[in-house]
């Protein structure tokens, strides 16, 4: 809002988390007032067509990330920016959440490439996060953007992904 001199619209599912929004907002924007809260659980209860849809951490919670990719797509203008982030990493694969799983999906290249391969102008960079202390592996996120048009959003292979996941039945020495 400071750099752009824009309007912007902040979607969360959580009343608390755009509480936490609005305070940081007010600390840190010039303008908070040109940030209008929206408080929704699905793209189709949000209101307006953007420049813009930026959607951070969160494809990884959903059972169908393709079906909100293009219901999101949908809020987008024709050519349009859709950028996302997604974790790169075992983020949620550490002892103290025991066995509860934040996240639905471990997203791999393959599986960026499965559902933004058709887009057009694509760009999939990695950002280099921490490291996950518990099992010694680097953490980091994929930052997807491209212009939006009618090319459709892919499905994940699952089949590979089982096939790739599934344990083995044999023992190698």
């Amino acid at each position: 809002v400071n750099i752009f001199d824009c309007d912007v619209t902040a979607v969360n599912i959580s009343r608390d988390e755009i509480e936490v929004g609005k305070e940081l907002a007010k600390k840190h924007c010039k303008t908070p007032d040109k940030i209008k809260w929206v408080c929704a659980d699905s793209p189709d209860n949000i209101e307006g067509q953007f420049d813009v849809v930026f959607a951070g951490e969160f494809l990884e919670h959903v059972p169908e990330p393709q079906k909100i990719i293009d219901a999101l797509e949908k809020r987008c203008k024709n050519g349009g920016q859709m950028i996302f982030t997604v974790p790169l990493g075992p983020w949620g694969d550490v002892p103290e959440y025991g066995e509860q799983r934040g996240h639905l999906w471990n997203f791999e290249k393959q599986d960026i490439s499965d559902m933004f391969g058709n887009k057009k102008k694509l760009s999939v960079k990695t950002v280099s996060g921490s490291m996950n202390e518990y099992d010694k592996e680097l953490l980091g996120w994929y930052v997807i953007s491209y212009i939006t048009s009618n090319a459709a959003t892919g499905e994940i292979d699952i089949k590979r992904k089982i096939n790739i996941q599934v344990p083995r039945g044999t023992l190698s020495t």
